[in-house]
């Protein structure tokens, strides 16, 4: 019975993983669309400020990255002016990932 549950919600975090890429590629090429961008990007990170995943279209092409992504220094400054507002004590206390959005023009 353990086994056959251990699959079950590693099936379960599969399937919630991809839903989770494929809305966020749903609305990254949305936000290309209406802003008109040359690539967009959408970064999760994780309670300590560290990148969790990155999901982003270039030329039309979406990728995937999950290690190794470096972060523009706007991101990081806007991280840095996140921080000033009281989003930082929900976000800290939650423990949840949350991601910001970068649009380059």
């Amino acid at each position: 019975m353990t086994t056959s549950n251990n699959l079950l919600h590693h099936i379960e975090h599969f399937t919630s993983q991809r839903d989770k890429e494929l809305l966020a590629f749903s609305l990254l090429k949305s936000i290309k669309s209406m802003f008109a961008t040359q690539d967009a990007s959408i970064i999760n990170f994780d309670h300590r400020d560290r990148p969790v995943s990155q999901i982003s279209i270039v030329s039309d092409t979406c990728q995937y990255k999950y290690k190794n992504i470096v972060i523009p220094e706007v991101v990081s400054d806007a991280v840095e002016y996140m921080h000033s507002w009281s989003l930082e004590e929900h976000v800290s206390t939650s423990g949840d990932t949350y991601f910001y959005c970068h649009l380059l023009k």
